[in-house]
């Protein structure tokens, strides 16, 4: 063999060399790849009470702008409040699971990234009972606790003395009201 033929076959296993090791780092690298993007998914996950739950996405938590609903029925009287508020700051990243627990008691009826509908029952009355009365020549508004006994709520300076005898009379036996607006809407006719 010649000197010629000696340095070719050294260049080409060289060369061969070369390419052997350009493929085993590049396949190293890829392979470090593979693990961070699996890291970066095992991040999206959470443990909850010893078990893995895995967050199929971002959707499934609670946007800062979301809305929540909150409805109440009041087995007593029937009715149902309904209260529409931007979610709490503590909420805000949720998931279901978690929200669950933090509205320990709640029904979740309706849940996504953007809105939540939660409810509850309740074996009392709702706080939209009161009763309208004279107290001492002047007009008292009461509202009802669960064992309907009567709280005063407050007590105007509409003087009694000066209404009609059917009004006052009415407001002696005590007049019942259902509603906030409904009261306020008695009270201005009185005044």
């Amino acid at each position: 063999m010649t000197k010629k033929k000696i340095i070719i076959y050294s260049i080409l296993i060289l060369l061969f060399s070369m390419g052997f090791i350009c493929y085993g780092v590049l396949s190293i690298r890829d392979g470090k790849n593979t693990i961070d993007k699996g890291l970066a998914n095992l991040s999206k996950q959470n443990v909850v009470d010893n078990t893995l739950t895995v967050s199929s996405s971002d959707e499934d938590r609670i946007l800062p702008t979301a809305k929540l609903q909150m409805k109440q029925y009041y087995k007593k009287c029937g009715h149902t409040t309904v209260k529409e508020l931007s979610v709490p700051e503590d909420i805000v990243n949720m998931d279901k699971t978690q929200l669950q627990k933090y509205y320990f008691g709640w029904n979740i009826d309706y849940f996504s990234n953007k809105s939540i509908v939660i409810s509850r029952s309740y074996a009392g009355i709702c706080d939209e009972h009161y009763v309208v009365k004279d107290v001492d020549g002047l007009v008292n508004v009461y509202s009802f606790d669960d064992d309907n006994k009567e709280q005063l709520v407050y007590s105007t300076d509409i003087n009694t003395k000066y209404l009609p005898k059917e009004d006052f009379g009415k407001l002696q036996d005590g007049i019942k009201i259902v509603g906030k607006e409904n009261l306020s809407l008695l009270l201005e006719d009185y005044e």
